[in-house]
């Protein structure tokens, strides 16, 4: 009797076994393939932008970062333009989510950038949209800061308001130093980093119009105002304002007010 109950006991413990070991070899057949590591990329662009994208989608902010170094360095050393500029604004976009705005802007700023119109340009534009973002995300804490002279340091730790948009407007600047160039141009050729407007076709078809409506959209953001600039508008000339009419002006200039830099932003892309 008890070596009967001692091989039920047997047979009970090796039927667990079996199946658990069978459950674990199920298990084992439908996860999933693991990831590929970005020490795998062969110098594909195409390839690596869609591993890229499989890996922020399982949150392995790390390894994509990894493998956006890689291509960053084959595109600078290639001189690679569109990759170039792809890469450092993807790399920057992975550093805020890891690392915050402060050290991800200076990174940005502080590495060597595309010459040519287009990914100069950009990386223009999209710095001066982070540097306004920030500006924006984190105005109570901004607003308590006092001036301190970083000299040309890009230091938004310590910079003010006024030293973030200023910065920003000079971004800006370098852009619409181009427009005539960008007025050849349309502004589907930038349709990977511009959200498109929902205007008919040939309405604001052109990159100048984009750049123009952009810096006009900055400057209406109240948030980089001075506070006599938000209790003078009184001062300002609305029949001036309408026309046109305000002469030739610096869109840097921290004394002129902002309605008076859109006004003449819209003048000139008028004419």
């Amino acid at each position: 009797m008890a070596k009967r109950k001692y091989n039920v006991v047997f047979l009970l413990f090796l039927f667990i076994t079996l199946s658990l070991g069978f459950a674990a070899s199920l298990g084992q057949s439908t996860k999933e393939p693991p990831m590929p590591n970005s020490a795998s990329w062969s110098g594909d662009y195409a390839k690596g932008w869609q591993q890229f994208e499989q890996l922020t989608k399982n949150q392995k902010y790390e390894a994509a970062s990894a493998l956006v170094e890689k291509m960053l360095a084959d595109a600078r050393a290639k001189k690679n333009s569109s990759e170039w500029t792809r890469c450092l604004i993807r790399y920057t976009q992975l550093r805020m989510a890891l690392h915050g705005y402060e050290t991800s802007v200076r990174f940005l700023k502080d590495q060597p950038w595309p010459e040519d119109l287009t990914g100069s340009s950009v990386l223009n534009l999209y710095y001066a949209q982070a540097l306004t973002t920030y500006a924006r995300s984190y105005s109570w804490e901004i607003n308590r800061r006092e001036r301190v002279d970083t000299r040309g340091v890009v230091d938004l730790k310590s910079w003010t308001r006024d030293q973030i948009y200023e910065e920003a407007q000079r971004a800006f600047e370098i852009v619409w130093e181009t427009r005539e160039q960008l007025g050849q141009l349309p502004n589907t050729q930038w349709k990977e980093y511009l959200t498109p407007n929902n205007y008919p076709a040939g309405i604001r078809p052109t990159l100048r119009d984009a750049v123009s409506y952009l810096r006009a959209e900055m400057l209406a953001d109240t948030n980089g105002w001075q506070p006599d600039q938000l209790n003078e508008i009184y001062r300002l000339k609305p029949a001036n304002l309408v026309s046109g009419d305000i002469g030739e002006i610096s869109l840097i200039d921290p004394e002129k007010h902002p309605l008076e830099k859109i006004c003449f932003i819209l003048a000139d892309l008028e004419n």
